[in-house]
């Protein structure tokens, strides 16, 4: 038995030895692989011959020759075809289709469209369709590929199907095309080697079977020369042929987008300088969803009181702090922790919750970029109409260097238990300290500006305003014929689009032609002002008063326009509107998601915003779970804001569950008859490896929101000619948009109540 196990060994380690001389064996076989891959084979020698490899198959090739000290062999050569045919079945089972026939706007019941806001300011360059020859190099390896658009910063391409390109890749680009049309045209703009090996990244990249689509960008200002060459070039295009329609149009699409997040804002925003400015703030945006909390924030002289956040410290730290706002005693106070301390996290919700009243606000900070060359048409179209107040603006913008975002998670924080609590010590110790600022700006909002059909006049006349019962005096601001402004007391409750009646005292001792008392107006906007007032914006209803009321107040203009003044202020606020829109990309870390309907008419989750700052992609496998709660969703934004146009917040709570692969368990504050349920929710989730806390809000949207955006209407329409099949997608697609939602991700605050934090 013995003998016959050591002949069998000798015999194996014999039959190893043959075959390691067998694959050492010089080869002289030729490797050509012309028409049998899809990607673009090149020659290469070695072992005395010459070879046809695509990229793939030349990196394996130089890995093998390293292998076998540099010789080609048979084990190359049979290795290296084991590899491609293992190599291809792989590639079948995992291949990804590139539909360049999609859709511009995806109705998909299962995997939401991602809009990606941080493009949107880079498609402000032009982009020229246009089919052009590239060498494209990395390392030794070169590929010969096809330009499909053009910018000044960056190019779309094609090439046969490639395997060793991936995302995040540095290439370089030479612009074979150009270069010899140059050469031959003999053009003095551009040098021999001025588009030669121009330096390029990788920014996405997609395959199918033959081809790889790929989108390669550069920094402008890495060769000026190059950059101006093709800023020069874009312009000179103007074939309409040569225009991107689907990009543009999908441009439209995501700044719509983005004014829906704009306009469903929920949180404060702080713009500010530095540290080292006494006048740090230099902007406040506020919505009408801040409202409750902004008059629990405002102090006796109608300004929030800033004091009770820790603006200065989150500004130097540029670390994130929770707040919690209370009343003791008539008066307000406030306590903070850093949220990079779980141990505090706990007893600040404790203590949160033990309140009759109070809010649990997180203030987060991020650095604002700023460019002022994006801005130049914006700014010039400012000093166009107030050239003092567009330097005044200006010089406000480049001194703004970070935002702060206030989040109320008063919400969804309410109901989480915790264990531990502050003593008396404590709450001295983290009270918050925040100087005052004596000079703060006038809050705006990112609400929709109405366009004026007609110019408005500084015009300050007295006039007694009715609205049901109430009566009371106020001065005009502005008038034209069809509008005015009145400037109030913040007490006076006034609602949107109520009906209120104006007479004009003064106007009316001067004549008795005509009654001027008793004239129907709409409230159409509410603008707050210094010192505790309020602008009202006022449409008058012409439709109600005689032909020759409607003459007297024309006449009045005409017979004053030398002597008045125009009020652009309404163009100026909606073009800084536009401004500080184009910077929320980089300051907001909640994640957008809109609700709409498929082309069956059924509730889906139609689209997800991502920024360099909300990390939405990410989440990867938990947005194909949250698409199954488009119903539920839209039966919350039915059932809780049918009443009023205001977002609802709510705790969202998920994990992943083991038993099934890239399945999540989700449930809501609404799922929950009492709290112990949640607790045990929670618990459970936390036993998990994988999972999430969000604070969701959701708001719906109007069914004629695209109706109120004209110039993007406007635009999208001017674009039907050249496509109106995606033109009529698209709308549809925007259309069908019934809701808008938020979600920030708490996961870390939530998790620091449960679990035993131990002490720092």
């Amino acid at each position: 038995m013995a003998k016959d196990t050591e002949t069998a060994a000798r015999n194996e380690a014999f039959l190893r030895q043959l075959e390691t001389q067998r694959l050492n064996k010089p080869c002289n076989r030729i490797i050509d692989l012309r028409g049998k891959v899809a990607g673009e084979c090149q020659a290469y020698t070695f072992g005395e011959r010459i070879h046809y490899l695509d990229d793939r198959a030349y990196l394996l090739t130089k890995q093998l020759l390293a292998r076998f000290d540099g010789r080609y062999t048979t084990g190359v050569y049979e290795s290296l075809l084991k590899a491609l045919k293992m190599l291809d079945q792989q590639q079948k089972q995992t291949s990804l289709d590139n539909d360049t026939n999609k859709e511009i706007l995806h109705q998909d019941p299962v995997q939401p469209q991602y809009i990606s806001f941080d493009h949107i300011l880079q498609r402000q360059e032009r982009r020229v369709v246009y089919t052009s020859p590239i060498d494209l190099n990395i390392a030794d390896v070169l590929y010969h590929a096809s330009t499909i658009d053009i910018t000044s910063r960056a190019i779309r391409i094609t090439l046969r199907r490639a395997h060793t390109i991936e995302q995040g890749d540095n290439v370089s680009v030479t612009f074979s095309g150009f270069n010899e049309l140059n050469s031959q045209t003999n053009d003095s703009d551009i040098s021999v080697n001025l588009l030669t090996k121009v330096a390029y990244k990788v920014a996405q990249i997609d395959h199918n079977e033959q081809y790889t689509y790929a989108i390669l960008v550069r920094n402008r200002d890495d060769n000026i020369a190059v950059t101006d060459w093709f800023d020069n070039w874009t312009q000179q295009q103007t074939n309409p042929a040569h225009a991107d329609i689907n990009d543009s149009i999908f441009n439209l699409a995501s700044r719509y987008y983005l004014r829906l997040f704009s306009r469903s804002l929920n949180m404060p925003l702080v713009w500010l300088s530095t540290e080292n400015d006494p006048d740090a703030i230099k902007a406040l945006h506020l919505s009408l969803n801040d409202d409750k909390l902004i008059e629990y924030l405002t102090d006796a002289s109608h300004q929030i009181d800033f004091t009770l956040l820790p603006i200065n410290k989150v500004m130097q730290s540029g670390e994130a702090h929770l707040v919690v706002v209370y009343k003791t005693n008539n008066s307000l106070k406030s306590i903070t922790v850093p949220r990079s301390k779980p141990y505090l996290i706990g007893k600040i919700l404790n203590w949160h919750r033990q309140q009759p009243h109070s809010y649990l606000l997180l203030l987060q900070s991020a650095q604002q970029p700023f460019d002022p060359k994006i801005f130049d048409d914006d700014l010039a179209f400012i000093s166009h109409l107030d050239p003092n107040y567009a330097k005044v603006f200006t010089n406000r913008l480049y001194s703004i260097t970070q935002t702060i975002s206030i989040i109320d998670l008063s919400a969804s924080c309410l109901n989480i238990s915790s264990p531990n609590t502050f003593n008396e010590h404590e709450l001295t110790l983290y009270k918050t300290a925040n100087p005052a600022q004596k000079l703060l700006p006038v809050p705006t909002s990112f609400k929709h500006q109405i366009q004026r059909k007609r110019q408005r006049f500084f015009i300050n006349t007295p006039v007694k305003a009715h609205l049901g019962q109430v009566v009371f005096n106020a001065p005009t601001i502005d008038f034209s014929k069809d509008g005015l402004s009145l400037q109030i007391d913040e007490d006076i409750t006034i609602p949107l689009d109520s009906r209120i009646t104006i007479d004009f005292t003064r106007w009316q001792n001067q004549t008795n032609k005509h009654d001027l008392t008793g004239i129907s107006y709409s409230v159409k906007s509410k603008t707050s002002l210094p010192k505790g007032q309020i602008r009202l914006g006022l449409q008058r209803l012409s439709h109600l008063s005689p032909i020759s009321l409607n003459q007297f107040f024309e006449s009045i203009i005409e017979r004053n326009k030398d002597k008045l003044a125009v009020n652009n202020r309404d163009l100026i606020a909606d073009k800084e509107a536009a401004i500080y829109r184009k910077l929320l990309p980089a300051t907001i870390a909640t994640i957008p998601f809109y609700l709409g309907v498929d082309a069956n008419q059924k509730r889906i989750l139609q689209a997800i915003a991502t920024t360099q700052f909300n990390h939405a992609k990410q989440y990867d496998s938990f947005w194909l779970t949250f698409a199954k709660m488009a119903t539920a969703l839209s039966k919350i934004i039915r059932n809780q804001l049918v009443e009023n146009n205001r977002d609802i917040r709510f705790g969202l709570y998920c994990y992943k569950n083991k038993a099934k692969q890239n399945d999540w368990l989700m449930a809501t504050d609404f799922d929950f008859s009492y709290s112990a349920a949640k607790d045990v929710f929670i618990s459970r989730a936390l036993a998990h490896e994988h999972y999430l806390f969000f604070q969701c809000s959701l708001m719906p949207i109007q069914s004629n929101a695209l109706d109120l955006e004209d110039d993007l209407k406007t635009q999208l329409l001017a674009l039907r000619n050249q496509s109106p099949h995606k033109v009529k997608q698209v709308r549809e697609v925007l259309y069908g948009l019934f809701g808008i939602g938020n979600l920030f991700d708490v996961t870390d605050i939530i998790a620091a109540a449960y679990k035993k934090m131990k002490p720092f």
